[in-house]
């Protein structure tokens, strides 16, 4: 035996670079199904004596407001726990199988990051370090949260005692205004029968609802207090999002005072080709900003409702 090498390794007693995930979490009872959501949090948060408070993204999968995939981007979501976060991959009520159109979707989010806040403790997180980020409907999901804190007609009754307001968005090739959106799509057949069923009613109540669910119409100087920061990214090759639908937004943003960020990918469509590292990167470092900061005289570090 002495004359065997070995190799000698030092323990990761901090287990540094480890995480889990949690399948299923139930975050809603009240909508007459089971509401649920997969949690990814690093190791060392669940193995401590006392839990740390660590920041948190609350992650929205582009569905077509339909059922969301939470495994599509499972690989980036985990390196946001190798990176110190507790992430949150977040499933709403899918328009057509669940027929439950519009703004359901919204409501359902919205619950989640209160249920979050409630359990805060639990999960080790941070309540006053929220994100939010979306991709394609889950962006305009994602925008939408950002301008809506304390609006009750998106609000569930479930977990009230806490906020939905978030501390930063990223939204990646979502519309920001649903009207003009829902115009380009409307002569795209493979969407009709989405949009028959996202927006129920009349021509008119139809326009009515988009323009509720436009997250441009709520950037308001009113409002501008109460609107986090923004990154909003969109490929120049996108077939479904223009990219008017990022500068706008950002322009409008900007116009009001609120930090407002956004980038083209040359090139890029919708999903696939759009993602790169560098895409990636420049999410991180963006939410790294407000979300490793406290912001100690906002209602939302302290998860109170707004």
């Amino acid at each position: 035996m002495d004359d065997i090498s070995y190799k000698h390794f030092q323990s990761n007693d901090t287990l540094a670079g480890l995480f889990q995930v949690k399948r299923d979490v139930i975050y809603s009872t009240a909508m007459g199904r089971n509401l649920t959501l997969d949690l990814i949090s690093p190791w060392a948060a669940e193995y401590a004596d006392e839990k740390p408070a660590l920041p948190l993204v609350v992650f929205v999968q582009g569905s077509g407001w339909l059922t969301p995939e939470p495994n599509f981007e499972l690989p980036q979501l985990c390196e946001f726990a190798r990176r110190g976060y507790v992430v949150a991959s977040v499933r709403h009520r899918d328009c057509i199988a669940d027929g439950t159109p519009a703004p359901a979707f919204l409501v359902d989010v919205k619950c989640a990051i209160r249920f979050l806040r409630e359990h805060a403790a639990q999960y080790g997180i941070d309540l006053g370090r929220v994100g939010i980020w979306g991709t394609s409907s889950g962006a305009h999901t994602a925008q939408l949260v950002g301008v809506t804190a304390g609006i009750s007609e998106f609000e569930s009754p479930e977990h009230a005692d806490f906020s939905d307001a978030v501390e930063a968005v990223v939204s990646c090739f979502g519309p920001s205004n649903l009207v003009r959106w829902l115009e380009c799509m409307g002569e795209t057949p493979d969407f009709a029968p989405l949009h028959d069923h996202f927006v129920v009613g009349t021509d008119e109540e139809r326009v009515a609802m988009a323009e509720k669910l436009s997250a441009i119409r709520y950037v308001d100087a009113e409002r501008a207090s109460d609107i986090p920061p923004f990154l909003l990214g969109v490929g120049t090759d996108d077939p479904y999002v223009e990219t008017t639908q990022v500068t706008n937004m950002v322009e409008a943003l900007e116009g009001i005072g609120v930090e407002a960020e956004g980038f083209l990918v040359d090139g890029a469509h919708h999903e696939s080709n759009f993602w790169s590292k560098v895409v990636l990167d420049e999410i991180w470092a963006f939410l790294d900003r407000p979300l490793r900061n406290y912001r100690t005289n906002d209602n939302r570090s302290k998860g109170l409702t707004t």
